[in-house]
């Protein structure tokens, strides 16, 4: 953990951000600490933060392991034994890629914008369902 002031965060922030994914960044107003600089080796790491940081998370984890200890829960052994998934992942065989013929391969992936305009102005419109606050509005 590394303490920086303020004026030197501003002056080279970059620099102070790549520190910041491996250890972290006190940043300090008048020698008195103000902030701290979190950097993230991985963008799934941001997600991670973001979750911990989240009070309503926070709250469904604690009453998860509030039900977990009152015996309500089950763990992931039982889950996997449930839906049949292997403990070990070696075991999970790579998806195949699906045989294409010529002619798939040769076909267009989408309509020209043309052909999208005439099916679009032949078809109707979908029509969706009516509110029940909307049926108030037509009353």
């Amino acid at each position: 953990m590394i303490r920086v002031a303020l004026n030197e965060v501003k002056d080279d922030l970059s620099r102070y951000l790549r520190m910041a994914e491996t250890e972290d960044v006190i940043i300090t107003r008048h020698g008195v600490p103000a902030g701290l600089l979190i950097g993230f080796e991985d963008p799934e790491d941001w997600w991670e933060e973001l979750l911990l940081r989240n009070p309503r998370f926070r709250e469904r984890i604690e009453q998860s392991r509030q039900s977990m200890r009152e015996g309500k829960g089950i763990t992931l052994e039982e889950l996997r034994k449930k839906h049949n998934i292997p403990s070990d992942i070696s075991s999970v065989q790579e998806p195949v890629a699906p045989v294409v013929s010529q002619e798939e391969k040769k076909a267009p992936l989408r309509k020209s914008r043309k052909a999208r305009k005439q099916t679009n102005s032949t078809s109707a419109a979908p029509k969706l369902p009516v509110l029940p606050s909307e049926r108030v509005l037509q009353d």
